[in-house]
């Protein structure tokens, strides 16, 4: 590693535990590791095994055996404060998507526990959401408004839930 990088060993995502369990944004529900911009390299019993064999590469040689560290051995994945910016902005960002207009993203570096390794945690704090207070539809051609009015009960806007975007998106679509 360059002097003064860190490795980054472990990403954590804390949610927002004083929102209800039906509406709390998880990585196991939603997929928010997505929006991670850095993630940490595979390891196997603890060791960073691809890292190395990826450190074995030897570029001036170009055989079977240097093709195959390379296919297997990963760059090692250094800790980098703009892309961990932009991991905070991105996550905010989903929020705004799925209802929460204030939410707060937080982020903890951690470097002390481990020599040259960073492990970067996350917490969420999700605020109020924006909740749908009434829904009318203003349906300007008269020939298809039988059918949206036939097809309301199936809509996916319900008065009392939470403005998602992608739910207002596939309403209108």
């Amino acid at each position: 590693l360059p002097e003064g990088s860190y490795l980054v060993s472990k990403v954590t995502i804390v949610e927002d535990k004083q929102v209800p369990m039906d509406e709390r944004i998880t990585v196991d529900k939603d997929g928010i590791e997505y929006y991670i911009r850095q993630s940490p390299n595979k390891r196997i019993l603890g060791m960073d095994f691809y890292v190395w064999v990826y450190e074995k590469i030897n570029p001036e040689k170009d055989n079977w055996w240097n093709r195959l560290k390379a296919k297997i051995g990963e760059e090692p994945v250094i800790y980098d404060q703009s892309l961990t910016d932009m991991s905070v902005k991105n996550l905010t960002t989903y929020l705004h998507t799925r209802g929460y207009f204030s939410p707060k993203v937080e982020v903890q570096v951690d470097t002390t526990r481990r020599y040259r390794r960073a492990e970067i945690t996350y917490t969420i704090h999700q605020g109020e959401p924006m909740r749908i207070d009434s829904l009318e539809l203003e349906i300007l051609d008269e020939s298809v408004k039988s059918l949206i009015l036939a097809d309301t009960a199936n809509t996916l806007l319900r008065r009392g839930e939470i403005l998602d975007i992608s739910h207002l998106d596939k309403e209108r679509e």
